[in-house]
């Protein structure tokens, strides 16, 4: 039985204005996934946001560090707009609240 691991999700999904370095035709899709640490299928941080590019047309997948310079760039810039949603770090708020709730317990006793 998996108690603990990691995992990766996809985040979003937006088209850009950069053109296929492989068939220089069509605009690239570029799409963000994050890594985080699970306990129990409970999502407790995340510790990656990764970028990625794929063409409409031909189809080809490249990470951010085999692209261009400027297209490393622009992934980079679009990192830090994508938002990581509250629920990643849902292990941590029901640890801090339990943490909390003993404290308190413990004080009107």
């Amino acid at each position: 039985m998996i108690i603990f691991g990691t995992r990766n999700k996809f985040l979003t999904a937006f088209n850009t204005e950069q053109t296929c370095g492989h068939c220089n035709t069509g605009k690239l899709n570029l799409a963000y996934t994050i890594s985080y640490f699970h306990i129990f299928w409970i999502p407790m941080f995340p510790f990656g946001k990764k970028g990625m590019t794929q063409c409409p047309h031909c189809k080809q997948i490249l990470n951010a560090y085999e692209l261009a310079p400027e297209s490393r760039n622009y992934i980079n810039a679009q990192k830090s707009n994508v938002k990581t949603p509250l629920t990643y770090f849902a292990g941590l708020i029901l640890i801090g609240a339990l943490i909390l709730f003993v404290v308190v317990v413990n004080m009107l006793k």
